[in-house]
Parts: structure tokens; sequence; C-alpha cells
């Protein structure tokens, strides 16, 4: 069970039993979604390290890639959950470099007719020389990234979380996430001279804030808004306000500080004023 409270509205990612569906029984069910539905659907597909130790993490995300990569849009490398031992050292360079290289010389040996973006989930923690050679390597075309999705729950606890539950292990989300999530777009941004997209992940609570935080992460520099709507945390909130009242009301803001489309707001906060 997830720990939940109301004081400062965070969730921890701790105690989370492992979904026990094997490849087939998922890779199943997307083939059985795919085409059932007549609209538009994006398929996210997180692949993650198991926790398998006699498998090296190389094999473990050349399963997932090879599994889902024909029934999605867009494949997520995540090296940044604090709840898997060992994975977030996965972010170092060296490490970040051999497995990405290994990840695209997969999905482009599958010689898929279209194949999905890959995108890279990193955690908020990071140093800034961490921060810096994560956005060296996404760069880098050889290593076949197209997008960074920032960020990921956090293992730190600010001061601003107030509660008997502070001293649990685990990943934290939620209100006190916010500041960190939003610094590091801003910085990855930076880093990355707003050459490759980057999504803005996590941090959508109740009320107005839903909109006002994925208008914030965008003037930042969030490319992908629509993945701001679908916080793992807070989907019970956000699907009982509906979509469209999301998109309505960001719309508001956008008209309110002088925008005419999200395009015109991504990174507008880097922008020189005249």
């Amino acid at each position: 069970a997830r720990a939940n409270w109301k004081d400062g509205f965070a969730a921890f990612g701790v105690n989370l039993g492992r979904n026990k569906v094997s490849t087939d029984d998922a890779r199943w069910l997307l083939f059985q979604l795919g085409t059932s539905f007549s609209l538009l659907v994006l398929f996210f597909i997180v692949i993650n390290r198991s926790l398998n130790h006699y498998i090296s993490a190389r094999v473990d995300y050349e399963i997932g890639i090879n599994h889902f990569a024909p029934y999605c849009d867009y494949l997520v490398i995540n090296i940044s959950s604090p709840n898997t031992p060992g994975l977030r050292s996965m972010q170092r360079r060296a490490d970040l470099e051999q497995l990405l290289l290994h990840t695209k010389y997969v999905l482009d040996h599958m010689k898929l007719e279209t194949p999905p973006k890959m995108l890279l989930k990193i955690a908020p923690d990071l140093i800034d020389s961490e921060k810096k050679d994560i956005a060296k390597v996404v760069l880098n075309p050889k290593y076949g990234i197209d997008g960074l999705i920032v960020s990921n729950t956090t293992i730190s606890r600010p001061a601003s979380l107030v509660s008997d539950k502070r001293a649990e292990s685990g990943g934290l989300s939620g209100a006190p996430l916010r500041q960190m999530s939003t610094e590091c777009v801003r910085e990855m941004y930076k880093y990355t001279k707003g050459q490759i997209p980057i999504v803005g992940c996590g941090v959508l609570l109740r009320s107005s804030s839903p909109w006002v935080s994925s208008h914030r992460k965008s003037k930042l520099h969030d490319s992908l808004v629509l993945s701001l709507m679908f916080d793992f945390l807070c989907a019970s909130y956000l699907f009982s306000r509906g979509f469209f009242q999301i998109k309505r009301e960001l719309a508001e803001l956008l008209i309110r500080d002088g925008f005419t489309n999200v395009s015109e707001a991504v990174g507008a906060d880097h922008r020189v004023k005249r």
C-alpha cells in the first residue's frame, strides 16, 4: 500500500507490490487496446529494471524493448526509480552511455516501420555535474534519445514536509516535490539549450493547480503538457475534473499571459525579454 495523507498532500512510493503480470500478458493487453480504439490513443510504455540481479540491466531493457516497441508511440527508459536498488546509478555518464548505446542498437535492429520515440526519465535529486553529463548524452544522436522526462520522485525530505511518516524510505511525490521538479525542468532546459523536448512529470494537485502547474512547466520548457495531466498520484482528481476542463483552464492561463498557443509558452522563461 502507498502511504497517503492530507498534510502537504504527499505520497511515498514505498512498499508498492510489483505487478505480477508477465511481459507476454502485458503485450497482449496492449494489442487488444490498440485494436479496440477508434480514437487517437498515445501509448507510453515505461521500461524499468527488474529486481532480478542475475540479469544485467542491459538485458532487462532489451527484453522490454523487444516486447513493447511494436505496440507503443513512446518508450520510456526509466533509470530513476528510487525503489529499485542500484537503478539510479545508471544515471552516471559512463553507465548511461553504455545502456543507451545498447537500447538504440536493439531498437534499430528491430527495423520497425514506425519505431517509437525514446524518452529518458531522470531523478530530481541529481547534482549539477550529473545534470550536465545527462544533457551532453541526450544531445548526442548516437544514443537515440528523443526527449527527457523530468522528473521521477525524490528521496529527499523537504523541510516543508510535516508528517510523522517523513522518516519512511522510498520516493516522495506531491506538493513537496513541486519546487524541486520545476527547478529540474528549468536546469535541464538550460543545459540542453532547448534542443530536445522535455516532458514535465508529476506534482499535479487539486483545485486549479494541475493547470497552473502545467502552464508553469511549459514556460520553463515543457514540450508535452499532456503528460502533466496523467500523474500517477493524482489521476483520480484529474479524471473527476475532466480533461476538457483542464484544456479550457490551461487555455485561459495562456491568454492571460499573452500567449496564443502552448508552443509560444514553451521555454518562455528562458527567452531574452526585449
